[in-house]
């Protein structure tokens, strides 16, 4: 038997303004981190692609 786990999540977390795509395609695939998303400070995912990067680089 397998071990099971139950979360009770909070209310939902939205960003405080539209967030675009930016230069990415519809079937593109990109990784970012979800705070470059919710706080609002990048106004498209590519921007947020691109911070998320950079933080990698830095080791951040």
């Amino acid at each position: 038997m397998k071990d099971n786990f139950v979360y009770k999540l909070g209310p939902a977390m939205w960003p405080p303004s539209e967030v675009r795509t930016g230069n990415i395609f519809k079937n593109g695939r990109v990784y970012c981190a979800i705070d470059t998303l919710l706080s609002g400070a990048f106004p498209a995912i590519s921007a947020a692609r691109g911070e998320t990067e950079r933080r990698i680089e830095l080791g951040e």
